[in-house]
């Protein structure tokens, strides 16, 4: 066996264990994103009628979940929830071996997973691919990504016309200010009495 051949052997190796531990630990992380999921659900749930009454596809939608890790949320939380509502997710992340790694643990017929960098990733080229989507949704990674606004961006691109996102965010930011501007907002107002 060569040392090339032996280093990418062991590389590999690391990269299946990393994807199992981050599988196995990242659980609060993933009740806390489903918290504040369910806490916007019905707001979110009116949305996505208007978006597919406005919507000229004749076909359910698709949703996207953006640095899905190793698949568990997108397959225990975004699958039952949605699956009635969409004719697919498809759910990326910049690291070949989670996307290995959900392939192998959390496969459904209504889920596609690729890999996708959203920070400096083809995104004209993965939309040719995929088609655009009526909801993204992100639980916590813009605060990792080295350019969040590109990542924004980027997002952005993926949306189909009156799509919506749902991202999720660590941020030093006063959320007594935050929710004044939501309860202010005319999208949101209804919900803060």
């Amino acid at each position: 066996m060569s040392k090339k051949s032996s280093a990418t052997e062991a590389r590999s190796t690391v990269e299946a264990e990393s994807a199992a531990v981050y599988s196995a630990t990242m659980g609060p992380y993933r009740e806390s994103s489903l918290d504040i999921l369910n806490m916007f659900e019905k707001s979110f749930s009116e949305c996505y009628e208007g978006v597919v009454a406005r919507s000229d596809v004749l076909q359910k939608p698709q949703f996207l979940d953006v640095a899905c890790g190793a698949g568990n949320f997108t397959f225990n939380n975004l699958l039952p929830r949605y699956m009635a509502h969409c004719r697919r997710i498809v759910a990326v992340d910049k690291a070949p071996s989670m996307i290995r790694f959900a392939k192998l643990h959390h496969k459904h017929e209504k889920i596609t997973y690729d890999t996708l960098d959203i920070v400096d990733g083809d995104i004209e080229s993965f939309v040719r691919q995929h088609g655009l989507f009526a909801r993204v949704f992100s639980f916590n990674l813009l605060h990792w990504v080295k350019d969040p606004v590109r990542a924004l961006k980027n997002i952005e691109k993926l949306l189909a016309p009156d799509g919506e996102c749902f991202i999720i965010f660590q941020h030093c930011i006063p959320m007594f200010e935050v929710n004044m501007a939501l309860a202010e907002s005319e999208r949101w107002k209804k919900y803060a009495k």
